[in-house]
């Protein structure tokens, strides 16, 4: 009677892990509009008073504001938690000036990385240079000659190719996705730079180092391991590459399309920036398709977190919200993401559980 009663107990406590297992809540996410309308111009104001012109990567400070790579005003805006827009470093016209705010110029500014320390680091694709912005809006160069070109050197000896975007490791190293020379370099905290892997011409290939080819690599980011992950935004697949340089094929196929899979069975088209959450977990602005895909880093598990098919403009709950083209994203340590999308910032929060 006993053994009898004791194989019941195992039973309702199975039962019950698996009912508990099995009803673990979900997070729900809506979009909104942070700050920006159309169509596109170059404003500072509050909201969707403010206007952008073709921004690119975000980054959040601890004090969660949101710093914007606005391309084609040739400027870094900042945005409050509030949603008030301002002009933190750069004019609107382009150029190439070290200095302190609007003194400093850029020349299509795109990727954005921020430190402990809340200094920016920018690259500056138009100039083929890799800037820095002090907490105080300092502006100055640390490595690039300004001449396109391959070359692995110290500081301004270095040269890049339309360099898009640029993210940093716990041990103060950068990384670039130089996206016209189709390879990853670093920039070390002593200023030298080197190149991770990429051949420097524009293929498919998983491999190590040099051996490996890129085709137009956009973005970047480094996971809390030391790991590369690269939105390989020609060949439309999202590529890994390890702390030892191999590169490995995480998810998507070189064929455009939109499929939610693992692996090589998903698809891509036209993958842009992309950010990594408190978990491991990666988000990608998928371009063409209008949507903000979710990558699990283990095993390339890929899903539709935000946007549809449809390419338009529309707040809502994730999977019904409109995107068109959105080209940037970022997260904060708050489970909040931000978008890029088109001249508008847009916003995703958790809005409860399901």
């Amino acid at each position: 009677m006993n053994f009898f009663k004791k194989i019941m107990n195992t039973r309702t406590l199975a039962v019950a892990v698996v009912a508990a297992v099995s009803v673990t809540p979900c997070v729900a996410y809506n979009v909104g509009t942070l700050a920006g309308s159309a169509p596109a111009g170059y404003a500072d104001g509050t909201g969707t008073a403010a206007k952008f012109n073709d921004p690119r990567a975000m980054v959040v400070d601890s004090s969660g504001n949101v710093y914007v790579a606005d391309k084609n005003n040739n400027c870094i805006r900042k945005i409050t938690p509030q949603g008030v827009v301002t002009t933190f470093a750069g004019s609107n016209a382009a150029g190439y000036a070290d200095g302190t705010g609007s003194a400093a110029q850029f020349n299509k500014p795109f990727g954005l990385a921020i430190d402990k320390d809340s200094n920016l680091y920018v690259s500056d694709q138009g100039n083929n240079r890799i800037r820095k912005i002090t907490p105080q809006g300092v502006v100055t160069t640390i490595v690039g000659s300004g001449t396109a070109g391959l070359m692995n050197a110290v500081g301004t000896g270095a040269q890049f190719n339309g360099p898009c975007a640029i993210a940093l490791d716990s041990n103060g190293n950068l990384y670039v996705a130089d996206t016209m020379n189709h390879c990853i370099r670093k920039i070390s905290s002593q200023g030298i730079v080197t190149t991770v892997a990429g051949s420097g011409v524009a293929g498919y290939i998983d491999s190590t180092g040099t051996a490996a080819q890129f085709n137009k690599p956009v973005g970047i980011v480094v996971d809390n391991a030391g790991i590369i992950y690269v939105s390989d935004a020609g060949n439309n697949i999202i590529r890994k590459i390890t702390q030892q340089g191999v590169v490995t094929t995480l998810a998507g196929t070189t064929v455009g399309g939109c499929v939610d899979g693992a692996g090589i069975t998903a698809q891509f088209n036209a993958p842009f920036l992309i950010t990594v959450d408190n978990q491991g977990i990666l988000y990608v602005a998928d371009k063409l398709n209008n949507r903000i895909r979710q990558i699990t880093s283990l095993y390339g598990v890929v899903k539709t977190f935000a946007g549809s098919a449809t390419s338009g403009y529309t707040d809502a709950e994730a999977t019904s919200a409109l995107f068109s083209g959105p080209t940037g994203v970022a997260t904060d340590n708050k489970g909040t993401f931000y978008v890029a999308d088109n001249d508008i910032i847009r916003v995703i929060t958790p809005s409860g559980y399901y």
